[in-house]
């Protein structure tokens, strides 16, 4: 029997993280579902975007889950998650549909997902709906020392009053469209204030030179006592390397300020340089992914653009 697919409302958030839970327990054999998590949460992407929220029901039960995110004209769509006992019915597949007509509707250019790199089965759904294996990428961490090796003066966007916000907000998207047209985190930076999910920081004085939304705290993404960067940029150019350098030190700082002890973020190994950079300032890998992307293009995912961003 075929799932009914529908969106989903913040009401059928617990549901859904059971099942995103349980089944990538399950995937990954963990012993407790909540080590999935790790005492993060997924509830913000249901209260920043609800159109792009999608479940399967059967019998009033939800047993499937997607979630779909655009950053303007690009996107991507995770976790994707069915329930263990009804997995191989067509579930996923059905859960794609409404992402793929989603991302049509808002003229997505670049569309892409995260997915396990040794698993052919998950290939070749994603491959069915026209997406393609690009360069792997990197989950990295950095555990923080007591002590810095250098100290940077943070510029954070709750600093801001409404108005400089707004400004703020513009000068990001005007970086990002420099790093592929389109590309626009205005609606990220937001949730993450206005839910109190952590904060957006900056570096430059009389330009923006790169900025980094990061998650920590009670119900962002973070796993408990650490902090996650959603996304990160610095703006392109011949010194973009050294921007990215100061960058991660603003990071940083902003985490020994939040109180957590390490920080997690994502790099497409295709950005060769920012995952150098990575690797430089003391970040290890702790497992590795595969971007798929639509069209098998590389949309941002190049050695001269120096970002991290996560499409798990």
């Amino acid at each position: 029997m075929s799932a009914t697919v529908r969106q989903l409302t913040i009401e059928d958030y617990e549901a859904s993280e059971h099942v995103i839970k349980t089944s990538f327990s399950d995937r990954l054999r963990m012993p407790d579902p909540d080590l999935f998590l790790g005492g993060g949460s997924l509830k913000g992407r249901f209260l920043m975007d609800p159109e792009g929220v999608f479940g399967a029901e059967e019998n009033g039960e939800i047993v499937g889950v997607n979630i779909a995110t655009t950053w303007g004209s690009s996107g991507y769509f995770g976790p994707l998650a069915v329930a263990p006992t009804r997995q191989g019915q067509g579930i996923a597949q059905q859960l794609l549909m409404p992402v793929m007509s989603l991302f049509h509707k808002r003229n997505v250019t670049n569309a892409g997902l995260f997915t396990f790199p040794d698993s052919a089965q998950h290939i070749c759904l994603y491959k069915k709906f026209g997406f393609m294996p690009r360069f792997l990428t990197a989950i990295m961490s950095k555990p923080l020392e007591s002590t810095p090796s250098k100290e940077v003066r943070v510029w954070s966007y709750a600093g801001f009053r409404e108005a400089e916000q707004a400004d703020f907000r513009q000068s990001a998207r005007e970086l990002t469209d420099q790093i592929y047209p389109g590309l626009d985190l205005q609606r990220e930076i937001s949730i993450v204030h206005e839910l109190g999910l952590g904060d957006t920081v900056f570096i430059g004085s009389d330009t923006l030179d790169g900025f980094a939304i990061c998650h920590y705290g009670e119900g962002s993404e973070a796993k408990r006592g650490s902090m996650y960067i959603k996304f990160a940029a610095a703006r392109p150019g011949s010194n973009s390397s050294v921007l990215f350098n100061s960058l991660l030190m603003a990071c940083e700082s902003t985490a020994r300020k939040a109180g957590v002890t390490k920080i997690a973020a994502g790099v497409s190994t295709a950005r060769d340089g920012a995952f150098e950079c990575m690797l430089g300032a003391g970040y290890k890998i702790d497992y590795l992914g595969v971007y798929m992307h639509k069209p098998n293009e590389p949309g941002y995912c190049r050695p001269d653009v120096y970002a991290i961003d996560d499409w798990r």
